[in-house]
C-alpha cells in the first residue's frame, strides 16, 4: 500500500520502528533478528510493550490488532498470543519457531505497512475496495536479505561455523552492491549482519578471533565479555579488566558474587578500579 501523500517513504518509516525496537533494548535480540530476518513480517511496523514484539499494519498510533504478537517466557522460549489480549496461539521454543507461528496467521494478502493510523488505513481500504492488496512479490527474499535469512537458520541449528561465515557475506554483499533495490536503510542491515557474525564468533567457541576483533570493536569487546562469564572464565575476565575494560570488571564481579565469592569480588574492585562506583554498586546489589 502507499503512503499518505508527503509522507516519508513507507520503507524509510517502517525501518525507523525496527531500529526504534533495537534501541529500546526491551526485546530479546534473537527475536528481534529473526523477525527482522523475515520479510513478510519486516515490511510490517513493529512496537513494544512489556517486552514483547508487535506488529502492526500501519506505522502511528492507533496500531492495528489482527496480528498475533510475541511475547518472553521462561528459560529463554517465547510465547505467541492474540490478535488479541484474551486469545492465545501457543509456545515456541525459539525465536524463529515464533516468528514462523506469526507468519502463518497474517490476515490474508498483508502485505507492507500504511503510513497513517488503523483509521486513515480503514478509509483508505474503504476508498480504494481493498481489504488487504495481495503479498507483495518484492517482498521475496533477494541478497542481501536471503543470505541474512541463511545465517539466522544456521544459528538456530547450532551451525554457528557456517553463521560465521553467511553473516560475513552479508557485509560482502553491501559493500559490493550486491543486493535487490529496497527502501529500507541498508546501514540497518549491515549492522544486524555484523551484530550476528560476533554472536555467532562466540557462540562457536572463537574467542581468539572475537578478542582480536576486540581490540577496535566495542561490539566484539562486550560479546567477548559476555561469553567469558557465561562460561565462568573468571580468570579471562579478570586479565581483561585489568587492562581496561570495565564491562570486563562488572562481569567479573557478577560471576563472582554468583558463586558465593563476595571477599574474591571486593578484592577484584579494590585492586582493579577501587574508584568505579558501579563496580561498588554491584558489590552491594541483592542477588536474585
Amino acid at each position: 500500500m502507499a503512503g499518505m501523500d508527503g509522507e516519508q517513504p513507507i520503507g524509510a518509516v517502517v525501518e525507523a520502528g525496527w531500529q526504534a525496537v533495537r534501541d529500546d533494548g526491551r526485546v530479546r535480540p534473537d527475536l528481534v533478528r529473526a523477525a527482522y530476518a523475515e520479510p513478510r513480517l519486516r515490511c510490517l511496523f513493529p512496537w513494544t510493550g512489556m517486552g514483547e514484539l508487535h506488529f502492526s499494519r500501519c506505522t502511528e498510533h492507533r496500531w492495528t490488532w489482527d496480528i498475533p504478537f510475541i511475547r518472553p517466557a521462561a528459560g529463554g522460549t517465547y510465547a505467541v498470543e492474540g490478535p488479541s489480549r484474551t486469545q492465545t496461539v501457543g509456545p515456541a521454543t525459539t525465536a524463529r519457531e515464533a516468528v514462523a507461528m506469526v507468519v502463518a496467521r497474517l490476515p490474508a494478502g498483508c502485505g507492507r505497512a500504511f503510513v497513517g493510523n488503523s483509521e486513515q488505513l480503514a478509509a483508505h481500504e474503504a476508498a480504494t475496495g481493498v481489504l488487504t492488496g495481495t503479498h507483495d512479490p518484492d517482498l521475496q527474499l533477494e541478497p542481501p536479505f536471503s543470505t541474512l535469512a541463511a545465517a539466522e537458520r544456521a544459528m538456530e541449528q547450532g551451525q554457528y561455523a557456517a553463521a560465521v561465515d553467511l553473516f560475513a557475506s552479508v557485509s560482502v554483499q553491501l559493500c559490493s552492491g550486491i543486493h535487490a533495490p529496497v527502501e529500507e536503510d541498508l546501514g540497518a542491515t549491515a549492522h544486524h549482519a555484523h551484530l550476528g557474525r560476533m554472536d555467532a564468533l562466540a557462540r562457536a567457541g572463537r574467542l581468539d578471533e572475537l578478542a582480536a576483533l576486540a581490540v577496535t570493536d566495542t561490539h566484539a569487546r562486550r560479546r567477548l565479555d559476555r561469553q567469558l562469564h557465561e562460561d565462568g572464565h573468571a580468570d579471562g575476565l579478570r586479565a581483561r579488566a585489568a587492562t581496561g575494560d570495565m564491562t570486563a570488571l562488572y562481569f567479573l564481579v557478577q560471576l563472582l558474587r554468583t558463586r558465593g565469592e563476595d571477599g574474591a569480588a571486593r578484592q577484584a574492585v579494590a585492586d582493579i578500579a577501587p574508584d568505579d562506583d558501579y563496580a561498588r554498586q554491584l558489590l552491594h546489589k541483592p542477588r536474585e
